[in-house]
């Protein structure tokens, strides 16, 4: 008897194209050497399907679900992908190029040595996917999420971050060559060891992540957070960091020669073994904070709050301390040679009686 309900597999891109719109779905099939230039196959449902070395060029992808698809030395170029789902698929040796991805999902999928040339990402979510050894390069990401993802030794090249979130996602081995955060979200993130030497990562934020090890030196990391993360050894020279947010950081052991830290919040920081030579403070937040063991000459701390903070056994050798804030600050072994701590407020008793209205 004629089995009325069995889909005949096309064995074109355009015949493929045409039973997508006649509402047919594949399961199982496996699709190979298919050219689907310029198609439309939007709409589709594709379960279980293999495709191998087929061509996705100008193809209309939008609102296509693939469900535990594998793709298999398969070029993608300049198509559209709007609202297109990617759940548990795996790609191998694939390339996207030239494409905008909007409003995508790519869910529980590997996507491991995975090219990304000229692509922009939009409004789209990365969940639990395996980005191993991928490269994005001179891409753009807006608005996008990457939740739980492997991230780990990936080529960014030329790649913008705009607003663009992180969510516990692992990195590691990975290079950032000419490319700049705006107001990245990262939280729970592993970032240890990242060279970002040289980016922008304004306005960006780091909550509760690994940030030990990276470096950040020439970095413009104004209005940048740091809450609740890690950034023991890292390397701050020249960095920009005003107006950045490190309250209760540990910013033992690092580097922070003439970076600029004016306005910052480093309350109830610690700063240990650390090197600040001719670092600006001006109007820094330091209050309640903890300095031991570092070295602070030629630092500049004009209108800097000071206050509450504990001093032990650094060197400050002619520092700026005009109008610093230093009521209730505790210093023990320092050595202050050509700096003025009269300039202070707060230690001169005389001064300090006529500051506190006695």
């Amino acid at each position: 008897m004629k089995d009325f309900f069995k889909v005949t597999l096309p064995k074109t891109g355009s015949e493929l194209a045409s039973k997508t719109k006649q509402g047919d779905f594949f399961t199982d099939a496996e699709f190979s050497g298919f050219n689907l230039t310029g198609q439309n196959i939007s709409g589709g449902i594709f379960t279980g399907c293999l495709f191998e070395g087929c061509i996705f060029e100008a193809t209309d992808l939008s609102q296509t679900l693939f469900n535990n698809c594998s793709f298999n030395k398969c070029v993608f170029k300049a198509i559209d992908c709007g609202d297109a789902s990617f759940i548990q698929s795996d790609f191998q040796c694939c390339e996207f190029s030239e494409s905008n991805l909007s409003s995508f999902n790519f869910i529980d999928s590997d996507m491991p040595e995975t090219a990304f040339l000229n692509c922009n990402f939009s409004n789209g979510i990365f969940q639990k996917t395996v980005l191993l050894m991928s490269s994005f390069s001179q891409c753009v990401f807006s608005q996008l999420t990457f939740n739980q993802s492997d991230m780990t030794n990936i080529d960014f090249t030329e790649v913008t971050f705009f607003k663009t979130a992180f969510n516990e996602c692992t990195f590691d081995s990975n290079s950032f060559p000419n490319s700049r955060f705006e107001m990245a979200f990262f939280k729970g993130a592993n970032l240890s060891n990242i060279n970002f030497s040289g980016m922008a990562l304004t306005q960006s934020q780091f909550l509760e992540s690994n940030m030990n090890g990276c470096n950040f030196s020439n970095c413009n990391l104004m209005q940048t957070g740091f809450r609740g993360s890690t950034v023991l050894n890292c390397d701050f020279s020249l960095a920009n960091l005003t107006l950045a947010d490190l309250y209760e950081a540990d910013l033992s052991s690092c580097v922070l020669t003439e970076a600029n830290l004016d306005k910052a919040s480093l309350q109830k920081t610690k700063i240990n073994q650390s090197n600040l030579v001719a670092t600006s403070l001006k109007m820094t937040q330091l209050a309640e904070s903890e300095i031991k063991q570092s070295d602070l000459s030629r630092a500049n701390f004009e209108y800097a709050d000071c206050s509450n903070s504990i001093w032990e056994s650094n060197t400050i050798k002619d520092a700026t301390l005009f109008m610093a804030n230093f009521h209730g600050v505790t210093h023990e072994d320092c050595n202050w040679s050509g700096s003025n701590l009269n300039q202070t407020q707060g230690t001169h008793q005389q001064r300090k009686k006529s500051e506190e209205w006695k």
